[in-house]
Parts: C-alpha cells; structure tokens; sequence
C-alpha cells in the first residue's frame, strides 16, 4: 500500500510542477478565421495596442453590407484553447471592406457591448475600458 501511495504521490508531484511552469493563457499565435470564399481581409483583431503582437486575421466573401441591422460574421467566443486562447486579449484593431466591428464581454454576445466601432485600415485602440475585455465580437 505504502508503494502504491508512493507512486501516487511522485505523479501528482510531477504533474504539479509541470502545471507551474505552462505558460498563461494568452495569443501566442495568429489565427485566421475565413466565412463564405474567405477571399476578402475583412478585419484583424490585435493582441497589443497600435496594432501590434500577434493577430486574428478574418476573410469574408467580399465587402460588408451597408447596414449594422445585419451581421456578416459572428464568432460566439474567441479562437484558440486553454493554453493559447484570445480570451479577453484584443487591444486593437483595423476593418476593412466597408465593414465595423462590435466587441462583447461575454461569449455568445452577452454582457455589455462596445456599439458599432470602425477604425478603418488606420485602426485603433480599443477604449482602456474595453482593453483585454473582448469575449465574442460580431462583424457587419
């Protein structure tokens, strides 16, 4: 009994001291999200502020439609995994393709929302409000 106790305990030390040393949750890598022939840069979501770090790159099928009534693309949380999510990790972004953006709190488009943004090809930071915030956002 006193070895099997033993092994256990070797395991979940083992397994504890790797779990420290993984790295935070955070956008270690680009994404690239694609809707219809996924042919047109629609916008790109940035890790840091000024458009810096890494990126969520999304194409569409063409430009945006004129109205914010409808959406273009809708992504209910954001991409990647425990280890390497964008989670409440976007700082800035640009739009392009007559298109704007709306950021959420919450997956699945809940809590509260930034309104409609267009930062155009120029881009721009997002409100320190909203700064590492976003958990789903809506392109239109």
């Amino acid at each position: 009994m006193n070895k099997i106790f033993a092994v256990a305990a070797a395991s979940l030390a083992t397994f504890l001291a790797i779990a420290a040393n993984a790295p935070a949750a955070s956008a270690e890598n680009n994404e690239f999200l694609y809707s219809g022939s996924g042919n047109v840069l629609r916008a790109t979501l940035y890790e840091h502020g000024n458009m810096g770090g890494h990126a969520i790159y999304y194409f569409g099928s063409g430009n945006c439609t004129t109205t914010t009534t409808d959406n273009d693309f809708s992504k209910s949380s954001m991409p990647g995994s425990l280890w390497n999510s964008w989670n409440n990790q976007v700082s800035s972004y640009r739009d392009y393709a007559n298109c704007d953006v709306k950021f959420y709190d919450g997956t699945n488009f809940t809590a509260a929302n930034t309104g409609w943004l267009n930062g155009g090809s120029a881009g721009r930071n997002l409100s320190s409000v909203w700064n590492d915030r976003a958990s789903s956002f809506r392109v239109s």
